[in-house]
């Protein structure tokens, strides 16, 4: 089975978004059948990678994501190292 990751482009342009947040695509569960990462962000098909952006979010609201992005990763990298805030 062959893999590709690749970056969102801008489709006039050819670069990378510059003014929009990805969000998607990467849908967080605990069944495989249903979603791409599991709870603490980890990809069900491979290995020790992990997604803590907007991916994993299942859709995207009317307001800027930053904050919400950045608690997830914060999450899942408290996860990866076997730490949690506050204890």
């Amino acid at each position: 089975m062959t893999y590709a990751f690749v970056q969102p482009r801008e489709a006039l342009l050819g670069g990378a978004p510059t003014s929009r947040h990805v969000m998607g695509t990467l849908r967080m569960g605990p069944e495989p059948a249903s979603s791409v990462v599991d709870p603490a962000g980890r990809f069900h098909d491979v290995d020790n990678l992990y997604a803590c952006d907007g991916g994993v979010f299942p859709t995207s609201s009317g307001y800027n994501p930053t904050l919400t992005i950045i608690a997830v990763a914060l999450k899942i990298a408290h996860g990866i190292a076997g730490t949690r805030p506050g204890g």
